[in-house]
C-alpha cells in the first residue's frame, strides 16, 4: 500500500510539472486582453493531452483603481459570458488571474493546476 501511495504521489507531481494549461497559448506574463478573449478558455498544451479535461476554475480581475471582481466556472475550462465581458473592459495595467484550476486525467484522477497570472498590456 505504501509503494502504491508513493507511486501515485510521484505521478501526481509529474503531472503538475509536465502538464501545462494555457490561456491564449500563454501560461502567464504580459498579454493583450484580446489574446485572452479570443482563447475562449483554458486549454492543455501537452504532447498527448487526449482525455485530460479542465473541470473548473476561478478568474479574478484586478482593475487599476476599480477593485477586484471574481468569477467562477465550476463546470469546464471555458470562459463564461460574464468573464468575457470583464476581460473586454480591461485596460493596460489591469491584472487577470486564473486560479483554483481543477482537471481530470484520463484515468479519472482529479488534480489541481498552479495559478496563471497575466498583466494586460493593451486595451
Amino acid at each position: 500500500i505504501l509503494l502504491a501511495a508513493i507511486s501515485m504521489q510521484a505521478q501526481n507531481q509529474q503531472d503538475i510539472q509536465t502538464q501545462i494549461i494555457t490561456v491564449g497559448g500563454k501560461s502567464g506574463g504580459e498579454a493583450h486582453k484580446n489574446q485572452l478573449l479570443h482563447a475562449g478558455g483554458l486549454k492543455f498544451i501537452y504532447k498527448d493531452s487526449t482525455g485530460y479535461e479542465v473541470t473548473g476554475f476561478r478568474m479574478t480581475v484586478v482593475k487599476h483603481n476599480a477593485g477586484t471582481t471574481e468569477f467562477t466556472n465550476p463546470q469546464n475550462g471555458m470562459l463564461t459570458e460574464a468573464m468575457r465581458e470583464a476581460l473586454a473592459g480591461c485596460v493596460a495595467g489591469d491584472k487577470v488571474y486564473f486560479e483554483y484550476i481543477s482537471y481530470v486525467r484520463p484515468d479519472d484522477v482529479h488534480l489541481k493546476h498552479t495559478a496563471l497570472s497575466f498583466v494586460i498590456t493593451g486595451s
